[in-house]
């Protein structure tokens, strides 16, 4: 949860439900106040958040990207909250992309190429902010108070994985920011593609290709991608996955640096009800964009940001991981079984038995 967040009204409403379930019920005051903030409209209508600020070490930011740290490792355990599990990559990369003005500090402990390198991969995480250059954090207080910068919508929107997503970006034209296609070369190096295909992957060839390079609990983890020519300049991922042998729900991936997360996330808008769905006009047009027959909005979808990118060595190692065209006639050979429990059974004989 971004701080952003919580100045949102569906924050203070999922607040106020989460404190009755836990039982805040017997701390009416605490209650009141929150109903209290949901009434009017949620927090930035009593309080404002002006502008959200990162602080960029320059002289560490390349190590930080590769370190298999977790935040509770570099601060200590009593400094951090017990459920927050991020890497320190994770929390740098995180406070980069919902930013609104980064501050890129002791440019003097770095060699010019170096520090144009950072900038360039700090534009492609986050496109939109504004970046200023300082040593001894010596910046204009008009850069970072002030500025009226802050709208939840835009910075969950300005991500830059989430721009590449829908092959846009941000590019200054005569001193102005406008959205532009996506060029497939940058400067620096630093570049973006997305890999999109109709067809699930197989989880044991997905797991055999990403355990060894990412699972940083694994010691060889790090050594392993640094030295993968096609992995080692990536230094940020996240989208959609189609699992064989979960055809109902989407995976969520999310990587940065060495770490990556691959987690359940909810159901494919084709397997639900209609009465399930968002009722804005808009949104739904966004998801039919997706729909594709015969298996609806079911896909993979992942954004990749590195440097120098081997496009056609990400999509090559990735297709080797989807099913095969005989597996592909099994696996819609086995979802026309009508009994929910046969099917994925079925599915998990197929695809997560020996091979």
């Amino acid at each position: 949860m971004q701080v952003a967040e919580t100045f949102t009204e569906e924050f203070t409403r999922a607040m106020i439900q989460a404190a009755e379930e836990g039982g805040m019920t017997e701390q009416p005051e605490d209650r009141r106040i929150l109903q209290d903030i949901a009434d009017l409209g949620g927090l930035d209508k009593i309080a404002k958040l002006d502008t959200l600020v990162t602080v960029i070490d320059a002289f560490n930011f390349l190590s930080n990207f590769s370190t298999t740290d977790f935040i509770s490792d570099r601060w200590g355990k009593d400094q951090i909250d017990p459920e927050d599990e991020r890497t320190v990559t994770d929390l740098m990369v995180d406070q980069i992309e919902f930013s609104t003005t980064i501050i890129l500090n002791k440019t003097n402990s770095v060699p010019v190429e170096q520090r144009e390198r950072i900038l360039g991969i700090v534009k492609q995480l986050n496109p939109t902010a504004k970046v200023l250059q300082s040593n001894y954090c010596n910046v204009d207080i008009k850069e970072v108070i002030g500025t009226g910068t802050f709208e939840f919508e835009k910075a969950a929107t300005g991500m830059g994985w989430l721009q590449s997503l829908h092959d846009l970006a941000v590019r200054e034209i005569n001193g102005q920011k406008k959205i532009t296609p996506t060029p497939e070369t940058e400067e620096y190096g630093i570049s973006s593609f997305v890999y999109r295909a109709r067809r699930p992957f197989h989880p044991k060839r997905l797991y055999g290709l990403i355990h060894d390079k990412f699972v940083i609990m694994e010691g060889d983890a790090a050594k392993n991608k640094a030295s993968d020519p096609v992995f080692k300049g990536l230094l940020r991922s996240k989208g959609f996955v189609w699992l064989a042998t979960r055809p109902g729900l989407h995976g969520e991936w999310s990587q940065a640096g060495t770490m990556l997360t691959l987690q359940g996330g909810g159901p494919w808008f084709c397997v639900l009800d209609r009465a399930q769905w968002p009722e804005n006009e808009a949104t739904i047009k966004s998801i039919m964009a997706d729909f594709q027959e015969p298996w609806g909005d079911r896909r993979q979808e992942i954004v990749f940001i590195g440097e120098k990118l081997d496009h056609d060595g990400l999509r090559e190692k990735f297709d080797e991981c989807l099913l095969s065209d005989a597996e592909m006639k099994k696996w819609e050979r086995v979802m026309r079984v009508k009994n929910s429990d046969t099917m994925h059974d079925k599915l998990a004989q197929l695809f997560e038995g020996a091979e």
